[in-house]
């Protein structure tokens, strides 16, 4: 039998959530600074990364799951390159029917045309053209002609800080600890017996509840 063995251990992935969430926050707070100053371009583009940044925390918790020892380097680069630096994945892992409501209904026709080129085979609008619309000067291969970065509506970067605040929220514990405690919670919960016929990956909302043990235990 083949040994297995997790590719980060507990303390590891704990300093990787907080570090997660302390970004996002800083992310959020700087796109409400721009939002605040009618840079709404700079707005938008920041509160997606903060919603990138929280989508990892999950993605995080997964690298706990036991792999066999020969695997863990190759594992390890997976994670990395298909999963930690894939904006694609955090995005969509990221955006509930209620973002994506919002971006539609603010948004007007134009910005409907950027975000749902991908939408009629993934469900999902692409939220990275939406990305690179609002960073980049672009060309019309039709009209030979450059584009200009999209002008986005204060609605939308107003309405996008509050979705990432939002998400912010459901990891409003990982605030009222320390890693040494996020550590022990994982320990606790997500050991090898946790992973054990389990055809789906898992998300971070145990961790969420067993953090909120902990707290009420200290009071």
């Amino acid at each position: 039998m083949k040994e297995k063995v997790k590719i980060l251990d507990f303390q590891q992935v704990a300093n990787g959530i907080k570090l997660c969430l302390d970004n996002a926050k800083l992310l959020i707070e700087e796109a409400e600074i721009l939002s605040n100053n009618k840079k709404y371009r700079g707005s938008v583009v920041l509160s997606l990364f903060a919603l990138e940044e929280l989508a990892k925390i999950g993605q995080i918790f997964n690298l706990l799951e036991p792999v066999d020892k020969i695997n863990v380097q190759s594992k390890w680069k997976e994670f990395y390159n298909n999963k930690f630096c894939c904006h694609k994945k955090k995005l969509i892992s990221s955006f509930t029917n209620k973002i994506i409501a919002d971006i539609e209904k603010t948004g007007g026709e134009e910005i409907k045309k950027i975000i749902v080129k991908n939408k009629p085979a993934k469900k999902m609008p692409d939220l990275i053209a939406l990305k690179e619309a609002c960073l980049y000067v672009n060309c019309d291969l039709n009209k030979k002609e450059f584009i200009a970065p999209y002008e986005i509506k204060e609605d939308i970067a107003i309405g996008l800080i509050r979705d990432a605040k939002e998400r912010l929220i459901e990891y409003k514990q990982f605030d009222k600890v320390t890693i040494k405690e996020v550590e022990s919670a994982l320990k606790e919960f997500a050991g090898d017996s946790y992973w054990e016929d389990r055809p789906f990956e898992a998300d971070s909302k145990r961790i969420i509840d067993k953090l909120k043990e902990i707290e009420s235990r200290a009071k």
